[in-house]
Protein backbone atom coordinates (compact mmCIF):
# COMPACT_ATOMS: atom_id res chain seq x y z
CA UNK A 1 0.00 0.00 0.00
CA UNK A 2 1.42 3.32 -0.91
CA UNK A 3 1.60 6.66 0.99
CA UNK A 4 -0.38 7.74 -0.91
CA UNK A 5 -3.35 5.63 -0.80
CA UNK A 6 -2.66 4.46 3.09
CA UNK A 7 -2.54 8.43 4.97
CA UNK A 8 -6.62 8.58 3.26
CA UNK A 9 -7.36 4.96 4.63
CA UNK A 10 -5.66 5.31 8.12
CA UNK A 11 -7.94 8.86 8.45
CA UNK A 12 -11.33 7.06 7.14
CA UNK A 13 -11.37 4.43 9.81
CA UNK A 14 -10.08 6.50 12.21
CA UNK A 15 -13.26 8.94 11.64
CA UNK A 16 -15.19 5.87 11.59
CA UNK A 17 -13.95 4.26 15.03
CA UNK A 18 -14.09 7.85 16.15
CA UNK A 19 -18.15 8.26 14.99
CA UNK A 20 -18.88 4.60 16.09
CA UNK A 21 -17.80 5.82 19.53
CA UNK A 22 -19.19 8.84 19.44
CA UNK A 23 -22.84 7.30 19.19
CA UNK A 24 -22.72 4.89 21.10
CA UNK A 25 -22.37 2.15 18.44
CA UNK A 26 -18.29 1.22 20.19
CA UNK A 27 -17.08 1.37 23.19
CA UNK A 28 -13.88 3.10 23.68
CA UNK A 29 -12.57 -0.53 25.14
CA UNK A 30 -13.47 -2.25 22.14
CA UNK A 31 -12.27 0.70 19.68
CA UNK A 32 -8.48 0.63 21.96
CA UNK A 33 -8.86 -3.09 21.37
CA UNK A 34 -9.11 -3.10 17.47
CA UNK A 35 -6.56 -0.65 17.48
CA UNK A 36 -4.10 -2.85 19.51
CA UNK A 37 -4.86 -5.79 17.37
CA UNK A 38 -4.38 -3.78 14.09
CA UNK A 39 -0.91 -3.01 15.69
CA UNK A 40 -0.03 -6.77 16.23
CA UNK A 41 -1.82 -8.01 13.20
CA UNK A 42 0.46 -5.57 10.96
CA UNK A 43 4.12 -7.15 13.10
CA UNK A 44 2.74 -10.52 11.71
CA UNK A 45 3.51 -12.23 8.12
CA UNK A 46 0.32 -11.81 7.12
CA UNK A 47 0.42 -7.97 6.81
CA UNK A 48 2.02 -8.08 3.59
CA UNK A 49 -1.17 -10.24 2.23
CA UNK A 50 -3.55 -7.93 3.89
CA UNK A 51 -2.01 -4.99 2.22
CA UNK A 52 -2.07 -6.58 -0.84
CA UNK A 53 -5.85 -7.87 -0.79
CA UNK A 54 -6.44 -4.14 0.59
CA UNK A 55 -4.54 -2.41 -2.63
CA UNK A 56 -6.09 -4.96 -4.80
CA UNK A 57 -9.92 -3.52 -3.61
CA UNK A 58 -9.35 -0.13 -3.58
CA UNK A 59 -8.08 0.13 -7.07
Amino acid sequence: MSIVLGIPLIILVGVLLALAVRYGRLNPLHAILAALFGFLLAKTAAAPEIERILSAILK
